[in-house]
Parts: C-alpha cells; sequence; structure tokens
C-alpha cells in the first residue's frame, strides 16, 4: 500500500507562497544601464525565440497538457483534448505524441496494455513526467502509467484515486513516486515505491 499524508490549507498556503518566491523572472533580457522599465536578467535565464516546434499540425493539437524529453532525446507531448482518432466503434483516442528533436513525428501511442488487457489511451493526459531512470510517468485522468520510452510498452499501471483527476507524478532520485489530485484536498498525497506498490 502506498504511504500517504493529507493536504491541509496551510501547506497548500506555503506551497504557493515558495512557488512565487522562487520563481524565476521571464522578463526580456536587457543590457545593463538601459534606463527603462525592464530588468536585467541572468545569462542562464536568457532565451531567445528560434522558432515553432510543430508547425505542420498547430491548428490540430491544441491545448498540450504534458512534456517531457526522453535520454534518448525523443520529445513526448500529451493534449488534454485533442483526439486524434474516431473509430466505427466510436471508440475515442487520445493519443501521446512522440517526436524527434527535429519537431518530425515519431511515433504516435495509442494504446497501453497491462497485465494481458490492451487499453485505448481515452482520457485526459493530466502530466507526463519522468522517473529517476528517464522512464515516462504518464498521469491519464485517475490512472498513472510507467512507460518504457524504448519500447513504449507500460511497465506499471495504477489508481490512486478512482474518478478523481491527478496531477502530474513526480519522482525523486530514490525511486519513490509522489501523486495528488488535482482537485478536493481532503485527499492525501501516495507514495508509491520503484514497483509501484
Amino acid at each position: 500500500m502506498p504511504k500517504e499524508f493529507i493536504i491541509t490549507k496551510s501547506f497548500i498556503l506555503t506551497f504557493a507562497v515558495l512557488s512565487f518566491s522562487c520563481g524565476r523572472n521571464w522578463k526580456e533580457p536587457v543590457a545593463p544601464g538601459n534606463d527603462d522599465d525592464k530588468e536585467p536578467m541572468d545569462a542562464e535565464w536568457a532565451y531567445n525565440y528560434n522558432s515553432d516546434f510543430i508547425t505542420s499540425r498547430d491548428k490540430e493539437l491544441a491545448m498540450p497538457h504534458g512534456v517531457v524529453v526522453t535520454p534518448d532525446d525523443k520529445i513526448w507531448v500529451g493534449f488534454y483534448k485533442y483526439c486524434e482518432v474516431l473509430h466505427p466503434s466510436e471508440e475515442q483516442i487520445f493519443p501521446l505524441w512522440i517526436f524527434n528533436p527535429d519537431g518530425s513525428l515519431f511515433k504516435e501511442v495509442q494504446y497501453l496494455t497491462w497485465q494481458g488487457t490492451t487499453e485505448a489511451i481515452k482520457g485526459d493526459c493530466r502530466g507526463l513526467s519522468l522517473d529517476q531512470n528517464g522512464k515516462v510517468l504518464f498521469s491519464e485522468f485517475d490512472k498513472l502509467w510507467r512507460i518504457d520510452y524504448k519500447t513504449q510498452h507500460a511497465l506499471n499501471r495504477v489508481i490512486p484515486f478512482p474518478g478523481n483527476s491527478l496531477t502530474e507524478a513526480a519522482c525523486d532520485q530514490n525511486g519513490y513516486i509522489y501523486i495528488a489530485c488535482v482537485l478536493d484536498n481532503d485527499q492525501p498525497v501516495n507514495i508509491y515505491d520503484a514497483n509501484f506498490s
């Protein structure tokens, strides 16, 4: 069974304050001595626009809700509401998209198999992250999946809070995985070990 703790209002307030105070200033960098209202920025946080990443399908690919770069430099993207396939059986599929570093499409992951059962990805993407070994943690509505980035096969699956939308999962250097609900702060944060137990 996963370890858990209750999120209190004071915890949420403290987390919000820390997040705000620790956030980086993303203002446009300016040269020192410029007398306009813009503030100077550290060079390590100065970015220049290069180009749009996805150009051929940008009208179709909307509402991204998770992005990770796996150890093989592939870019995984999950979408909150974008529906790729509507089968004759009216089965909607919300695939995970995998792109090469140059933005070209590598693969769509439409199905995941767990314990002999193949499931279409039908829930909304609630977040993507990586575990300590670079494997993909995929929050699909109330399901948390671990996916091998090399084979795109499911390695683990758990439903922490049936019927409740999940947050993006987080993983520490020891392999412990942390997951909570988007809403309802009376729910705990579950902590799973590397085997999802």
